[in-house]
């Protein structure tokens, strides 16, 4: 197990931390990233985590349309946003044209969103595990396939190349 480095996508985080009631699959990804800041150790994650992290605490802060109290008061919003601020996450830069390829290729071979797919190419780009309580998206991250995937991609210079591989892989599988 890496308790070093991962890709951690939203559900995950948030999972860990903001879940009302904690089931053994919270408190064990609670644990996980908690070993990950004691060994000082580096979350990765693509930018739209931010957009996604900061979705769910604004929707925490707004009153509930069945007029029941908020989750979360502004205050607390925003020390919960920037305790995370001060987590050791990297934020993976804006994806070249050759990268969001990748995320669109995956997305259609998938059938994912290009969400969750940018989750997916950031794993197999810096070989970390990812991790998510995305049952399709976990489905795909398969060790063995993924290092098939990844010795693909970074042997080709095109998005158009790893597709061509992609489905040779594919074949091979059958």
């Amino acid at each position: 197990m890496n308790d070093h480095a991962a890709v951690i996508d939203a559900s995950f985080f948030l999972g860990a931390f903001l879940s009302e009631f904690c089931n053994d699959e919270e408190k064990n990804a609670r644990d996980y990233i908690s070993k990950i800041i004691q060994n000082n150790g580096q979350i990765y994650v693509p930018q739209l985590f931010w957009f996604e992290i900061g979705n769910v605490l604004t929707n925490a802060v707004k009153p509930k349309k069945d007029g029941s109290a908020r989750r979360l008061s502004l205050p607390q919003f925003l020390t919960v946003y920037q305790n995370i601020r001060e987590l050791p996450i990297y934020t993976d830069p804006q994806p070249d044209s050759e990268t969001q390829l990748r995320i669109s290729n995956l997305a259609v071979q998938y059938n994912l969103t290009f969400y969750d797919a940018s989750y997916l190419e950031l794993a197999i780009r810096t070989s970390l595990p990812l991790k998510t309580f995305d049952r399709k998206l976990l489905q795909y991250y398969n060790q063995d396939y993924i290092a098939k995937l990844e010795k693909s991609i970074k042997q080709t210079k095109t998005g158009f190349a790893a597709e061509k591989k992609l489905e040779e892989l594919r074949e091979m599988e059958k």
